[in-house]
Parts: structure tokens; sequence; C-alpha cells
């Protein structure tokens, strides 16, 4: 990024330039977080759906000590699922603005 491509600021370039170096790490942050997102949303599914396989018996069902065992599983695993998908949903969002701010700062 250039002085050019920023609004015009009053100051010195002192200034200017502090700003600048603050926008690439804010830019820098931006891109690790979604990445960081996308990657802990798609490993904490995969580690779900891995703890369903392994429970299913020959007959396909999910086989559990008693019921309340069951229901508890149930709800957390569901908790973590909507956590998960929102964690995928903010990474992809963070990445594509990433990619449309890239395209108009070219």
């Amino acid at each position: 990024m250039h002085t050019k491509d920023l609004p015009r600021i009053r100051g010195s370039p002192a200034a200017i330039a502090r700003l600048e170096s603050n926008y690439q790490y804010l830019t820098q942050f931006r891109i690790m977080t979604a990445h960081i997102l996308l990657l802990s949303g798609i490993a904490l599914r995969l580690l779900i759906a891995r703890r369903e396989f392994n429970r299913r018996g020959p007959a396909g069902l999910q086989h559990h000590k008693n019921f309340w065992i069951a229901l508890l599983t149930v709800i957390i695993e569901t908790v973590l699922k909507i956590g998960a998908n929102l964690s995928i949903i903010l990474g992809l969002l963070l990445e594509s603005l990433n990619y449309i701010n890239h395209l108009l700062t070219r």
C-alpha cells in the first residue's frame, strides 16, 4: 500500500507511515484469523463426526451406556456443531472480505 492510496490525512509523514503499518498489520491479522477460524471449524466437525462414527454398532445405531449419557452427548455435540459451522462461515466471510480488499487496493 502506498501513501497515494490512502485518503488525504493531515499530519506528518511519520503519522502516515504509522497508519500504513497499522493497516498492513490489521490485514495480516484478518488473514490469520480467517485461516484459524476455517481450520478450527473443519477440525471440530471432523472430530465430532469421527466420534459419532466410532459409537456406531454393526446395525448403524449409536450405542450409549444409558439414556442420560446419550442425551448429554447429543446436546453437547449439537452445540459444538453449531459453533463449528459459525466458525467456518465467519472464516469464509473474512476470507472473502480479504479477497475483495485485495482486488480493490490493487
